[in-house]
């Protein structure tokens, strides 16, 4: 009996040297050292296309395009988007549908963000676009392998309003421990 107790006492004390020696080379995740990065990129959409023939208003359709520094306007990356439509007004002015996306955005050399939302379509004079949206960054690769947070998305103008191609202004709101 004293033996299986020594035993126990002996496994207990060896899980808190174990766990000493881990807290000490992985520092617990704290408010004093979590870190948030704030990135802000232009989305400029080049790519669109509609997954399915004939058109169904519930449709999965895809858009990708370069990732551009906010401030420089230097390429920086490139994004892709997948979503899917769960509902459609199309009687509303003007015609809306809700659709849930995913997208990866890949930064030059450093890794890959994903992030994830829903969001309300407007299809107008300017093409299929969204006017802002939340995203949440639900993980990520390499640099971002840690990272979570989320991200905002402003509807910048399209082709037909001016503008080259339809561009978004993002900010990645990066938190990572």
């Amino acid at each position: 009996m004293a033996t299986k107790f020594l035993g126990r006492l002996g496994l207990l004390v060896a899980g808190a040297v174990v766990g000493l020696t881990a807290s000490s080379v992985l520092p617990a995740a704290t408010a004093s050292n979590s870190r948030e990065d704030v990135v802000k990129l232009i989305a400029k959409r080049s790519g669109f296309s509609l997954t399915s023939f004939p058109v169904n208003p519930l449709a999965t359709f895809t858009a990708n395009g370069d990732l551009l520094d906010a401030a420089t306007s230097q390429r920086v990356g490139n994004g892709s988007t997948v979503c899917t439509m769960t509902s459609v007004s199309p009687l509303s002015v003007p015609p809306t549908g809700i659709a849930q996306c995913s997208s990866i955005y890949t930064l030059d050399n450093k890794g890959s963000i994903f992030l994830s939302s829903s969001r309300t379509y407007q299809l107008g004079v300017t093409g299929l676009h969204f006017t802002q949206s939340t995203m949440a960054i639900t993980g990520g690769t390499d640099a971002y392998r840690r990272v979570r947070g989320d991200s905002s998305m402003v509807f910048q103008g399209g082709a037909r309003s001016g503008s080259d191609a339809t561009s978004y202004l993002v900010e990645l709101r990066l938190s990572t421990d």
